[in-house]
């Protein structure tokens, strides 16, 4: 004979905790500070530093008058 054991599945909680939540952000304060510091300043400094690439297209159309003689 054959056994089938059964594996039990975890439980899951669809629940969020709000304060659990705010607490992990106040509690890695530090690191998120941190983090977003050094985009912004990777951001500035590139904005700054980089060379603008300014790229424009122009299409002029002129159009030739047709001359009218009434003699």
């Amino acid at each position: 004979m054959t056994s089938i054991s059964k594996k039990k599945q975890p439980e899951t909680v669809d629940d969020l905790d709000f304060g659990r939540m705010v607490g992990e952000l106040i509690d890695h304060r530090k690191i998120i500070i941190a983090l977003t510091s050094f985009a912004t300043l990777i951001a500035l400094l590139y904005a700054f530093f980089a060379t603008p690439i300014y790229k424009a297209d122009a299409l002029i159309q002129v159009e030739q008058k047709t001359s009218e003689c009434n003699t």
